[in-house]
């Protein structure tokens, strides 16, 4: 288990170096975005591989402006941020095609009408898809409206949708093992292996994901203490250690709320299914996403409504968190929580340990 996460350490460590080699070897450009606003079956499906842009290691910014832009170049064709993030400003001045996807509101059938719309948007931005004869001088927004099903070819939206089904099912598998035998791997190991199954081009791990949930699967562990499950929410989580602690003080972290945490494997598609891309961007639309991207009482809705059906006793809130969005839906979220029988916990790394241990004796 060791060998097998040391080796995804050494992956994301030169993360460049390994999707730089990656795409040279298959031919294909490399889209990176910082929030999965998108469905990323259906880009992949034109033959452009959507990876996760890796976080740097501040507390206060999701990127690191004094990166080497050189090997970015060279790593990223494109780049997408969402409308209202931040750090879109930043990703604009690099030399290389970039995008701000709009947000979608509410969930069914109108948002995913929505969704395909600024999909199309952005595609045809980027150049990835051509909608229009050429010589014709529509807008952007005319250009949007024909992008539909008919350009989608269902064969390779097909593979792609098997791809990321077979990366999701592996990762939900780890992070269900993880539950039941917490002794097995850390929170730190953990947030190594979810960070690599979206940063990594997929084919390049998923042997090493999948040698991971048979190990899980086939270790035997002994009794352990019972455990407080809670779901810890915060930004751009890059160090398990914190989760760590919190496990130490008595707490299972059984589901998160980051930003490249669990929510990024909720979802599995039927890819032999004839309406697929429907189904995808219907799928799509009752996702929770982040909190640049979804109000506070939607992301409740879809979220934190549902939580106490999984067993999850508290919600700890990370108050230092990199995103300004996260920050004020705190206090939204904490007073839904309590009407609805969840505990919230606010805490911050200085203070978290002795608050946890007050709560705890009160539980």
């Amino acid at each position: 288990m060791q060998q097998l996460i040391s080796i995804l350490e050494n992956f994301l460590a030169q993360t460049d170096f390994f999707i730089q080699g990656y795409k040279k070897e298959k031919g294909l450009k490399v889209l990176g975005y910082s929030c999965d606003n998108f469905p990323v079956e259906v880009v992949a499906s034109f033959g452009v591989l959507p990876l996760r842009l890796p976080p740097d290691k501040g507390e206060h910014n999701c990127y690191d402006p004094s990166f080497d832009s050189v090997s970015f170049q060279k790593t990223y064709d494109f780049v997408v941020t969402p409308a209202l993030c931040q750090e879109s400003s930043f990703f604009s001045s690099l030399d290389i095609p970039s995008y701000q996807l709009k947000a979608f509101s509410g969930y069914g059938e109108k948002a995913a009408l929505e969704v395909n719309q600024h999909l199309g948007e952005c595609l045809m931005a980027l150049k990835i898809v051509q909608l229009s004869p050429p010589g014709d001088n529509f807008s952007r927004e005319e250009q949007s409206l024909q992008f539909s099903s008919k350009q989608i070819n269902l064969d390779r939206l097909k593979e792609s949708t098997q791809l990321y089904n077979n990366l999701r099912r592996i990762i939900r598998g780890i992070t269900n093992l993880r539950r039941e035998k917490p002794g097995l791997l850390t929170q730190q190991e953990l947030s190594v292996i979810l960070r690599s199954a979206v940063v990594l081009p997929p084919e390049l791990i998923l042997e090493y994901l999948s040698q991971i949930f048979k190990r899980l699967s086939e270790a035997q562990v002994s009794a352990q203490k019972k455990l407080i499950p809670v779901l810890v929410y915060g930004g751009l989580l890059v160090d398990g250690d914190f989760l760590d602690q919190i496990e130490q003080a008595g707490f299972l972290v059984s589901e998160d709320d980051f930003c490249q945490g669990r929510r990024q494997f909720d979802l599995s598609h039927n890819e032999n299914s004839p309406y697929l891309y429907a189904e995808i961007l219907d799928a799509f639309s009752y996702r929770p996403l982040c909190s640049c991207l979804r109000p506070p009482s939607l992301r409740y809705e879809l979220l934190y409504k549902l939580i106490k059906n999984y067993g999850i006793e508290a919600v700890i809130f990370l108050e230092e968190t990199c995103c300004c969005a996260k920050k004020a839906e705190i206090e939204f979220l904490r007073v839904r929580l309590m009407r609805s029988g969840v505990d919230p916990l606010v805490v911050s790394k200085d203070d978290f340990k002795k608050q946890l241990s007050v709560w705890r004796k009160l539980y």
